[in-house]
């Protein structure tokens, strides 16, 4: 188990600066795309669920993931 996973299980993890919320969502994303490149070449089905906080800061799935 990850760093980030232990501070998930005891609240909200800590705020982010620009530049490092930057630099994680790069490595995010780029993750991401390798996915995307694995499953072009291999043919594999994937599902992947984003999960966000809504203006009242509720833990909830986006509402696209519903008209599914």
């Amino acid at each position: 188990m990850s760093e980030t996973d232990n501070v998930m299980k005891q609240g909200n993890p800590p705020k982010l600066d620009s530049k490092a919320y930057r630099k994680e969502l790069a490595r995010l994303q780029a993750d991401l795309v390798e996915m995307q490149q694995w499953v072009i070449a291999s043919g594999e089905r994937i599902c992947i669920l984003f999960e966000g906080r809504d203006a009242a800061a509720r833990d909830r799935l986006s509402s696209a993931s519903r008209s599914i």
